[in-house]
């Protein structure tokens, strides 16, 4: 999703209103739709490009800090891990893993990576800490783990049930270094 795609949908659902009244109100030039998007602008830093390395990451962190934020930045979001560069070799994500933590630790921010699930995972299922591509060392690395699955996609459902369960989401917690009480939400 581009950077103003992005911002598009969050302003959307700040809003309200559904993607195609967003789309609507852009292309009306709704004052109001702008007014939310530059809001929004002035709190979330969209770097919409693929193959970074870590250290560009924390340049953009480090530029974010000096340039755009006054109270610095607190969260860092990767979506996701294999677009980073060279992170389609199995090597590669092992060492991008582990440098996040060190990342997270030297700019004071959390840092959130989304990833891919190995080829075999079952999307409608809920997934395991081995479904993750590069598992073991997101494992090591994170603090905290969730997992995310759709049960509306399992292709045995009548289209009544996966109607009704189409816009569901599950999350459960794959790892909690510190612990956690919920088991799904």
């Amino acid at each position: 999703m581009s950077a103003g795609a992005l911002y598009e949908r969050v302003a959307a659902c700040l809003m309200g209103v559904d993607s195609d009244k967003a789309d609507a109100m852009i292309l009306a030039s709704d004052t109001k739709m702008y007014k939310v998007i530059d809001k929004l602008k002035e709190k979330l830093y969209v770097i919409d490009k693929n193959g970074l390395t870590l250290s560009e990451v924390d340049r953009y962190i480090k530029t974010a800090n000096a340039k755009k934020f006054e109270s610095g930045v607190d969260v860092v979001m990767i979506d996701y891990l294999q677009y980073m560069k060279d992170c389609s070799k199995f090597e590669v994500v092992a060492e991008t893993a582990k440098g996040m933590k060190p990342l997270a630790k030297e700019n004071n921010v959390h840092v959130i990576v989304l990833s891919q699930l190995n080829r075999g995972s079952r999307i409608w299922e809920k997934p395991s800490m081995a479904d993750l591509k590069g598992g073991g060392d997101l494992e090591a690395s994170a603090d905290i783990v969730f997992l995310l699955w759709k049960p509306g996609a399992n292709p045995e459902l009548t289209p009544e049930e996966a109607d009704i369960m189409k816009n569901t989401v599950m999350l459960g917690v794959g790892k909690a270094r510190r612990g956690c009480k919920v088991d799904e939400i």
